[in-house]
């Protein structure tokens, strides 16, 4: 039975049309071929003339280097001739001179002379200056390092007096002496009295040994920290709940009477002011300030650093409940964002 193929070689046009479309595919291909030989050499003489556009430019612009080169070398030349006018217009002058102009440089000469000799009494004097003013440096130094000296006496005489302080009130806590030892006359107060009364006692040593500036009772709390003298300040943003609002503020100078601190007095609220165990004193210097204001580190204190502030927050012995309470306020060192403050 004849195939496909067979049928098709029978055909009489089957043959003829296959070649016709191989030599129209040879014809298109030698087409393309010609096509991209042609843009190929149309690319080279781009390339050529491209080469040769940017070899013209090179020239022009080497031309107008000459001549910027050539217009600088005359205005040299004319400079130079203009200077040679100048000097030669000068001797002249000179040769024309007269007794006159001898004279009047003598003159000169002796007025050079004794404006040197001016300048150098003026240098004497301004070297004995700056001896004097080297001499007054030393001995500023010498009694900022006094100063200094002083005040890291008062600081450690301030943690001495803290400890007794301290110490006075652990005896007075532990109650009165017994009837062997104990005399009749002999009256302790009770624990919240004592508490309290070393607390103020602390506070009153803090403040004196420091020399913190006077209470400004009635006035704004700004005022009183010393905000507006560049004091120290960080405040607690919210008051742990059972405390007043303070009304007890202060600020401390160094030696020079500079502010370096500020203090704040909490007390427990009205309805608990016999829980002396809630008294809170708090102290804020610079943590920067290697002399620490509010005094050296004591065990029992609370210390915390807030935007360069050092908090120091001065607890009751045994209060675990306020050191818990206080463990968790938040500070601020803006006094506007304090709104019990208002």
């Amino acid at each position: 039975m004849p195939t496909g193929d067979d049928r098709r070689r029978g055909e009489p046009g089957g043959t003829s049309q296959a070649a016709r479309i191989a030599i129209r595919f040879q014809l298109e291909d030698a087409e393309r071929r010609s096509l991209a030989a042609e843009l190929r050499k149309r690319e080279g003489e781009e390339r050529q003339i491209a080469a040769a556009e940017s070899r013209e430019a090179a020239k022009r612009r080497a031309r107008i280097v000459e001549q910027r080169e050539a217009s600088s070398s005359e205005r040299t030349l004319k400079a130079q001739f203009r200077h040679l006018a100048a000097e030669a217009r000068r001797r002249l002058d000179e040769l024309q001179g007269s007794e006159s102009d001898e004279r009047q440089r003598v003159a000169d000469e002796r007025d050079r002379e004794a404006d040197e000799r001016e300048w150098a009494a003026d240098q004497r004097e301004r070297a004995a200056d700056a001896r004097e003013q080297a001499a007054d440096a030393r001995e500023r130094a010498a009694n900022a390092r006094e100063q200094a000296a002083d005040q890291r006496e008062r600081a450690a005489d301030q943690h001495d007096q803290i400890a007794d302080q301290r110490e006075w009130a652990a005896a007075a806590e532990r109650g009165p002496p017994s009837a062997a030892t104990g005399s009749p006359d002999s009256a302790f107060r009770t624990r919240p009295e004592v508490r309290a009364s070393a607390t103020a006692v602390r506070l009153g040593v803090l403040l004196i040994a420091a020399g913190v500036a006077p209470w400004l009772f009635g006035d704004s709390a700004r005022r009183q920290l010393g905000v507006d003298r560049g004091a120290p300040v960080a405040i607690p943003v919210d008051l742990p709940s059972g405390y007043d609002v303070p009304d007890s503020f202060g600020y401390g100078t160094d030696a020079m009477g500079r502010p370096d601190k500020s203090l704040i007095n909490v007390e427990a609220a009205t309805d608990a002011a016999a829980d002396a165990s809630r008294q809170v004193h708090i102290c804020v210097d610079d943590a920067a300030n290697d002399d620490h204001p509010c005094g050296p580190e004591i065990a029992g204190d609370l210390v915390r650093v807030v935007d360069g502030r050092r908090i120091v927050i001065s607890l009751p012995e045994d209060s675990t409940a306020t050191r818990a309470e206080w463990q968790s306020v938040q500070f601020t060192t803006h006094v506007d964002d304090v709104a019990w403050l208002d």
